[in-house]
C-alpha cells in the first residue's frame, strides 16, 4: 500500500493502484472506508513527477466534453486552466460547435488557445503550471493527416501523422501540470469508407489506443455517465470496457 499525508491526517491505501478493486483507506484513528474517497484520491494519486494524464472518449453528444471540463477543473484545484482548441473554423457547423463549447465552459476560468496542429510549437511558459484540456485528438489528427494531402496518401503518411500527433501529446504532457485529452468514438458505424477516410480512422484508432495506454485514468462517457476504462480515480462508476479492434496496426 501507499501512505500519504494530507493536512493533519494520514491516509493508507491498502491495495495497489492498478488492482481494479475498490480502495480501502485507513485514517490515523484506524477508521476504514471504501468508495466515497474520490476527493482524496484525486489529490494524492499522480504520476511520479506530479503530472497526470486523463483521456475522455465517447460518441457524438455523449457528454464527454462537459465531463472533460469538470475533470480539468478538479485537477487544477484553483490553478491555471488552458483550453487548447484544435478545430478549424470552417463552415457554419464548425462555428456553431465552437459557440456551443464556449458557452459550456463559460465562467470556469479557462484561457482558450486555438492551435490546429504542431502543438509542440507552443511556448512552454504558457503550459507550465497549468492544467491543459485538449479538445480534441480527432481534430488534431485530421488537421495533420488531411492537411498533408490525406485523401491520397498511404500507410507511410499515416505513420508520419501518428508520430507527429504523439510528439505533440508528449510535449503537452511534459510541460503541463495536468493534461486532459478528449477523444472520439467513431468506429462503430460499420461503413467501409473510401481509402483516405479509412486511413484516417486507422490513425485515430492508433492514437486513441496509445493515449489511453499512457493515461493515469481513461474514461468513456456513455449517455452522460463517465465509465472508467482505466484507473477509475476521478469518478465512481461501474466498469464497462469497450475496445476497438484495428486489424491493421500503424
Amino acid at each position: 500500500g501507499r501512505s500519504r499525508r494530507i493536512g493533519q491526517g494520514r491516509v493508507i491505501l491498502s491495495c495497489p493502484i492498478e488492482a481494479g478493486i475498490p480502495w480501502v483507506c485507513q485514517d490515523d484513528a484506524g477508521n476504514l472506508s471504501a468508495g466515497g474517497l474520490v476527493a482524496i484520491i484525486d489529490r494524492i494519486i499522480r504520476t511520479g513527477d506530479g503530472r497526470m494524464l486523463v483521456t475522455v472518449t465517447g460518441g457524438s453528444g455523449s457528454g464527454k466534453s462537459a465531463y472533460a471540463e469538470q475533470t480539468a477543473v478538479r485537477l487544477a484545484e484553483g490553478g491555471r486552466l488552458l483550453y487548447l482548441a484544435t478545430m478549424m473554423r470552417d463552415g457554419a457547423g464548425a462555428q456553431e460547435r465552437i459557440r456551443r463549447h464556449r458557452a459550456l465552459r463559460s465562467g470556469k476560468g479557462f484561457l482558450t488557445i486555438e492551435k490546429t496542429d504542431s502543438l509542440c510549437e507552443l511556448d512552454p511558459g504558457i503550459l507550465q503550471g497549468a492544467t491543459v484540456l485538449l479538445e480534441d485528438l480527432s481534430n488534431l489528427a485530421a488537421n495533420v493527416f488531411f492537411g498533408s494531402g490525406g485523401e491520397t496518401v498511404g500507410k507511410a503518411d499515416r505513420e508520419a501523422a501518428c508520430a507527429a500527433c504523439l510528439q505533440d501529446l508528449r510535449y503537452l504532457q511534459n510541460q503541463a501540470d495536468n493534461l486532459v485529452v478528449v477523444m472520439n468514438e467513431v468506429f462503430a458505424d460499420g461503413i467501409r469508407y473510401e481509402e483516405g477516410t479509412m486511413q484516417y480512422l486507422r490513425l485515430l484508432g492508433a492514437l486513441n489506443s496509445a493515449a489511453a495506454r499512457q493515461a493515469d485514468a481513461a474514461y468513456e462517457v456513455v449517455y452522460g455517465i463517465p465509465v472508467p476504462l482505466r484507473g477509475g480515480i476521478l469518478a465512481a462508476a461501474s466498469v464497462c470496457e469497450q475496445a476497438y479492434d484495428d486489424t491493421e496496426s500503424v
